[in-house]
């Protein structure tokens, strides 16, 4: 995997130590989170088109990791969305 790809330990400051992550962090970590998501939704789709059988189970479990990640890369959008403009707010 691309380096550039992965999430670092100091992209996003630890949030519960009150430090706030940049926009900047904060759009990596979304990037990184989708991506992941996109990987995993590829993944599936070419595996269900080459399975004879599908076990609905470790589907539907797949398809929740899809979810959890997306969600994940959301929030981080949202948040950095939110920051942007609360930053450009102050500066006014």
């Amino acid at each position: 995997m691309n380096e550039s790809n992965v999430l670092r330990q100091g992209d996003c400051a630890d949030r519960s130590a009150g430090n706030e992550p940049s926009v900047h962090a904060l759009l990596n970590e979304a990037t990184v989170w989708l991506q992941y998501a996109r990987g995993l939704t590829v993944t599936l789709a070419d595996l269900i088109h080459e399975a004879e059988g599908i076990e609905c189970k470790h589907l539907s479990l797949s398809l929740e990791a899809v979810a959890a990640m997306m969600q994940t890369g959301t929030e981080s959008l949202a948040q950095a969305h939110a920051k942007l403009l609360w930053d450009n707010g102050e500066r006014r």
